[in-house]
């Protein structure tokens, strides 16, 4: 009986002892492995934000009206090709035509607006932008000898699901005008 007796207070001094031993070696590990555990969460939580969040790109754009007398219009196509939603999307733009003599586009500003409040992923979208003035005979014999570039510059801005902002610029540059030297005009900004 006596034996039988101590088996179960040995069994429990041993589980004592292992359990003692197994918090110091869980602290001394916590301790030297937090902050490369931390690092390791918060990189890969980033990864999968990456990976998941909206992501808003052109997939056409045309352009209508070029023809003297005429305002002409550019319609950019934009597609949410993310894996989630971005939402709060707005479009801020301008357009002009750049002589090649030049220095700066003459801009007409598109201003800043609502798109959609909500884009779901696969969702496209149209931004229609014009020039606030016709195309004069000038302007037709400049483009005719290649002395003539239509400028666009949009900014497309949202959020992602996780709240993050996100900007997305769309910059075409004589994008119609293919044989023309775009290599002095400035970068987008």
């Amino acid at each position: 009986m006596s034996g039988s007796s101590s088996l179960p207070l040995v069994v429990s001094i041993i589980a004592l002892a292992i359990s003692t031993s197994l918090t110091v070696v869980t602290i001394n590990i916590s301790s030297s492995q937090m902050k490369i555990a931390k690092r390791a969460y918060e990189d890969t939580k980033k990864q999968t934000e990456l990976q998941t969040r909206a992501y808003i790109t052109s997939v056409n754009s045309k352009l209508i009206n070029f023809e003297v007398g005429k305002k002409p219009t550019i319609w950019i196509s934009v597609k949410n090709v993310g894996l989630t939603p971005a939402i709060e999307v707005t479009t801020n733009g301008r357009l002009g035509l750049y002589h090649a003599e030049e220095k700066e586009p003459q801009y007409d500003q598109i201003g800043a607006f609502s798109l959609s409040p909500y884009m779901p992923q696969g969702t496209e979208l149209t931004i229609q932008m014009y020039l606030d003035h016709e195309i004069t005979i000038e302007d037709m014999t400049k483009y005719k000898s290649k002395n003539l570039i239509l400028r666009v510059e949009n900014v497309l801005t949202f959020k992602d699901i996780y709240g993050a902002s996100q900007k997305y610029i769309v910059c075409l540059n004589g994008a119609y005008f293919p044989d023309t030297d775009t290599s002095n005009l400035p970068n987008c900004k």
